[in-house]
């Protein structure tokens, strides 16, 4: 990586991105955003409004087990 080059980078995903936790959809999009930070693999972004944003516990749980775990020790 240059020195010169931003660390972190934004792009539209240029696929359909969607969420599911067993049969239920939880987000559907097009309009995804998609990071790029060095050393890290690329994570999307879906805006709220194609997102179901009641909190179902399931999802929660995944996203402690997933995200919040990952971050603490990485």
């Amino acid at each position: 990586m240059d020195s010169t080059e931003p660390r972190i980078t934004l792009h539209p995903h240029e696929q359909r991105v969607q969420v599911m936790i067993d049969d239920t959809l939880l987000a559907d999009t097009t309009r995804a955003i998609e990071l790029r930070e060095h050393g890290y693999p690329p994570c999307q972004y879906i805006p709220c409004d194609d997102a179901e944003m009641r909190v179902d516990p399931r999802f929660l749980r995944f996203l402690i087990l997933h995200f919040v775990l990952f971050k603490v020790f990485a």
